[in-house]
């Protein structure tokens, strides 16, 4: 762990779900005790001390477990027992300190040798308990970052390999749509052959990321509308609602493609008048919005999902820091294909 992770981890290890007032129990419990132990020596001092004890043996005690000044997510036993032993001695060393000049009585009949004598008792049971609490919460947080790494790594190879599935499909209809002008228009074929040279080039580019600036999205579906604007003619009008400025959002590769590729294929190009195609992004709050819009024929419901929806819809649920959501809605003459996403924690 570096320097620059440190109060991060310790933020997250107090503030995480329903410890501030597990501890603040504690803390009071604590004051509980200590009450009822000495009922005349409670002050504020002492009460405040004792409400912050657990979090700061809570925040504190992994430290010197953790401490690399690198990536290492943990400190070698040796290193970590070290520093765990300079940590808990200057822990000890305070607890004693408060104990001894300002502290509760143990007993009030006992001498003040017998007095002192249990502090120093009750600070080497702190010292030796806070290097043994900071060991095993050290350990729990390292497997539990091991496990969360694996399953990261996990969920990006299953998008991977759904990316590696999707891009051939796209390059599938792309070799469609020049083999329907081939016969009918070769000049227009020649053109489609140097998009799909670029298609082929931009897909490659994206097949080892799991995140591209939303711009290159883009670029790729302008090169597939082009080769489509080409088979279809004037039966196809498209239009770009698109947020000035907002190319370097990043989202991962073969979001958009898809449902422009089911808006042609199943509303637009199976009508004889063909229709229109409007592709919008807009930022909602934290958020974010794709939105495809096409007029011809209404979605069948009862028809299953294409390759290029299911993968994205796959996609979707393996997405680990953001939330998706895929939603089709019929409105008068226009089917709405709208995706949503909002980074996790921002909620």
């Amino acid at each position: 762990m570096r320097c620059t992770d440190v109060f991060s981890s310790l933020y997250g290890r107090i503030f995480k779900g329903s410890r501030p007032l597990a501890l603040l129990i504690v803390g009071i419990l604590l004051c509980v005790i200590h009450a009822l132990s000495a009922p005349f020596h409670i002050n504020l001092p002492l009460v405040l001390v004792t409400l912050i004890a657990p979090f700061a043996l809570l925040g504190i005690a992994p430290l010197p477990w953790q401490w690399t000044g690198d990536d290492a997510s943990k400190a070698t036993f040796p290193r970590g027992l070290l520093q765990a032993l300079i940590v808990g001695g200057i822990w000890m060393g305070l607890i004693v300190l408060y104990l001894y000049f300002w502290g509760p009585s143990i007993a009030h009949d006992q001498p003040h040798a017998a007095q002192r004598a249990g502090r120093l008792g009750l600070g080497g049971f702190a010292f030796v308990a806070t290097i043994g609490f900071g060991w095993v919460l050290a350990e729990m947080e390292d497997r539990e970052a091991q496990q969360r790494a694996t399953a990261k790594l996990l969920r990006e190879s299953q998008c991977r390999a759904l990316q590696s599935q999707l891009a051939p499909h796209v390059l599938y209809n792309a070799l469609n749509s020049l083999a329907g002008l081939i016969q009918e228009d070769q000049e227009a074929a020649e053109e489609v052959v140097i998009l799909l040279a670029d298609l082929y080039r931009m897909l490659a580019k994206q097949g080892g990321a799991t995140r591209i600036p939303l711009g290159e999205e883009r670029r790729l579906v302008e090169a597939y509308l082009v080769m489509e604007q080409m088979r279809l003619g004037e039966r196809l009008k498209t239009r770009w609602v698109w947020a000035e400025g907002e190319d370097q959002v990043t989202v991962p590769p073969l979001v958009l493609q898809p449902l422009v590729e089911n808006a042609i294929k199943h509303g637009i190009s199976p009508t004889l008048e063909g229709g229109e195609l409007i592709v919008t992004y807009a930022r909602e709050g934290q958020g974010h919005r794709l939105q495809v819009a096409n007029t011809g024929r209404a979605p069948d419901r009862d028809a299953p999902k294409g390759v290029g929806l299911g993968n994205l819809e796959a996609r979707l649920a393996l997405w680990p820091d953001m939330d998706g959501t895929l939603a089709f809605l019929r409105q008068g003459d226009w089917t709405l294909a709208t995706l949503r996403w909002i980074p996790k924690g921002v909620l």
